[in-house]
């Protein structure tokens, strides 16, 4: 992200256009940037930099969302098998010296 960002400084400080510098990065879509570059022209940069950031947000969330989904089962699955794991390694010695004292 920082290498990023300092890519998109060192464009505008040689005067390139700061939304198509980002753009470039991929920090903004191409429609992203044609918003907002409408935005500067009518007047309300404001309040559409605002809803392009809460649609971002809402989208990094449902991203971790679905992630936390597919992990949560992953992580119940390693823990079961570590318990059957130490259940095994207790029980089959114990198993072993009954049957071998029968």
């Amino acid at each position: 992200m920082r290498r990023k960002l300092l890519f998109v400084r060192n464009e505008v400080e040689q005067g390139a256009d700061v939304w198509q510098s980002m753009t470039a990065v991929g920090l903004l879509t191409p429609p992203e940037a044609g918003l907002l570059h409408t935005a500067e022209r009518i007047g309300n940069r404001p309040w559409i930099l605002k809803q392009l950031a809460r649609g971002k947000k809402r989208r990094t969330l449902r991203r971790l969302e679905r992630m936390s989904e597919l992990l949560l089962p992953v992580v119940v699955v390693t823990i079961a098998a570590f318990v059957l794991f130490e259940a095994l390694t207790i029980f089959l010695p114990l198993t072993q010296f009954i049957y071998g004292q029968l």
